[in-house]
């Protein structure tokens, strides 16, 4: 049992029992309460990077097919210069 002291109305402290039972479920809230705030920001993370790695290759996706349609239009000019 905790004892805990209280501030009443009329200004006088007060000892007030805490039940065993509700500390160890305030416990066992608490560490679930950081569990869960690691987790999310873990994912958080997690997903951050793999938006960066989404972009990077939608970038490197963009280069690669705008130079092969570079490169097409190129071939076509010459062979028509060529005749």
């Amino acid at each position: 049992m905790l004892i805990a002291w209280i501030f009443d109305l009329n200004k006088n402290y007060r000892a007030r029992v805490v039940p065993e039972n509700i500390l160890k479920k305030q416990a066992r809230d608490a560490k679930l309460v950081k569990s869960r705030k690691e987790q999310r920001e873990k994912a958080k993370k997690d997903r951050a990077s793999a938006r960066k790695l989404a972009y990077d290759n939608a970038e490197k996706y963009f280069k690669e097919y705008t130079d092969a349609d570079n490169a097409l239009i190129q071939a076509k000019r010459d062979a028509k210069a060529k005749g």
